[in-house]
């Protein structure tokens, strides 16, 4: 089964799209396949779209109570299912605004059944790319990755912010074994950085597919504050500085 997974907040204008667009190319695939909305805390009518949807789609809401940021719903949401995940199952985590390019999927998948345990969509790769969005993000976007990049001497890798990714349950089991309550530290969107640190310490192959993430088909700004993510990139660098490096 696939199971995809997708954090979101304050998100009414665009999460109905999404779960019609996984849900139309799933069955065009004839996949197995549930679609689970992470709700953190939106104050708009983000759950009332999905609890609609519920009745025509296989899709469900997981609840956070209140707004606590990304990482905190990535956690609740990968804690909820693995308990109900099979090994043969695949978790695919999301952006919530519709930028995840749903045509690089079959790639995706395709890496998954040649031995990956996390595929990452790329938006950094020779043909990937960004459209429809501020130039100063794109700069301090590609800015925060190169630096990760370097700091940790990832060679192969050239993404490592985006939250579109595909996860074999079994490497989620066993991060949460070897990190427990400190397997996902950040709260903001830097999350994605520090899922992806802490799984790569464990050995697993890790591969990257192509995207071009196309923030034009967001309806509404994006959640990201630029301030408050810097000083979480900052904060992630500093703490995993002295992080013991090989947990294998």
């Amino acid at each position: 089964m696939i199971i995809f997974m997708v954090p979101a907040y304050n998100e009414e204008e665009n999460i109905g799209k999404l779960c019609r667009e996984i849900s139309s190319h799933a069955e065009v695939c004839g996949w197995d396949y549930r679609i689970f909305i992470v709700d953190d805390g939106s104050s708009d009518g983000t759950v009332d779209v999905v609890r609609k949807l519920h009745e025509i789609l296989p899709v469900e809401v997981i609840s956070n109570p209140r707004n606590m940021g990304p990482g905190v719903a990535f956690d609740l949401g990968f804690r909820s299912l693995l308990g109900a995940s099979n090994r043969d199952d695949i978790i695919v985590t999301m952006e919530a605004d519709n930028t995840s390019d749903l045509s690089i999927f079959d790639k995706m998948m395709e890496q998954m059944r040649s031995g990956s345990d996390l595929v990452l969509a790329s938006c950094y790769t020779e043909t990937g790319g960004i459209e429809g969005t501020a130039f100063y993000r794109k700069i301090l976007s590609r800015g925060a990755n190169f630096l990760v990049k370097m700091i940790f001497r990832q060679k192969e890798i050239n993404t490592f912010s985006s939250f579109y990714r595909c996860y074999r349950p079994e490497i989620l089991s066993r991060a949460y074994q070897v990190y427990g309550d400190g397997f996902i530290e950040e709260e903001g969107f830097v999350c994605a950085v520090d899922i992806f640190l802490k799984l790569e310490r464990l050995g697993i192959r890790i591969t990257e597919v192509p995207m071009v993430l196309k923030c034009h088909m967001r309806a509404g700004r994006s959640k990201m504050k630029m301030l408050r993510t810097t000083l979480s990139y900052l904060r992630l660098f500093l703490r995993e500085a002295f992080r013991k490096k090989d947990v294998r």
